[in-house]
């Protein structure tokens, strides 16, 4: 959420998701607090289908992941941040949308920050991306994750603070189902 208030005084609709419940009950006092009211937060993980998932937001010994919680997978977490095998994670469930599953206006920039789930979050998003062709900002990229944006018509135009910004530069048939 520490990006909401500045996109917030950007844009005239935020749209932002948050799958950590104590992280999203912090954004909703944050945005009440700060008297923000173009934001739609919702409490959900993005993905590549609606259904539910786990995600760690710590080790069971109380370390707090906080920003680095991610979903889990075959009983691992997917962010490459995280070393696996040894812990035992403390998890929550929590509902997956996909992007393509809400309707927006004038959707201008698209910012995944997912430690390690960006690809699957675009996978739901290849309509949205399609129809409103916005500027895509995705933490640290895979090649593979930035092969494909960059299939989909996108051009990398800068790299900022750990962040690739893409910006849309072809027709949007470019656009394709074509992440894994």
């Amino acid at each position: 959420g520490g990006l909401l208030p500045n996109l917030s005084r950007c844009a005239s609709t935020v749209y932002a998701w948050e799958p950590v419940q104590e992280h999203y009950r912090c954004t909703k006092q944050m945005l009440r607090k700060n008297r923000i009211q173009n934001v739609i937060l919702h409490h959900a993980a993005l993905g590549n289908s609606r259904n539910s998932l786990h995600i760690t937001t710590g080790a069971t010994d109380g370390v707090w992941l906080g920003g680095a919680s991610s979903v889990i997978e075959q009983d691992q977490p997917v962010s490459p941040l995280l070393t696996t095998g040894q812990f035992s994670w403390r998890t929550e469930e929590v509902v997956q949308n996909c992007i393509d599953d809400f309707v927006y206006e004038n959707l201008s920039i698209l910012q995944l920050d997912l430690e390690g789930y960006e690809s699957q979050a675009l996978e739901g998003a290849v309509k949205t991306v399609a129809q409103h062709r916005p500027w895509i900002i995705v933490e640290n990229p895979s090649q593979e994750l930035d092969q494909t944006i960059r299939s989909w018509g996108y051009t990398l135009e800068q790299h900022y603070a750990g962040d690739s910004v893409y910006k849309y530069t072809k027709g949007a048939d470019h656009v394709k189902e074509t992440t894994k």
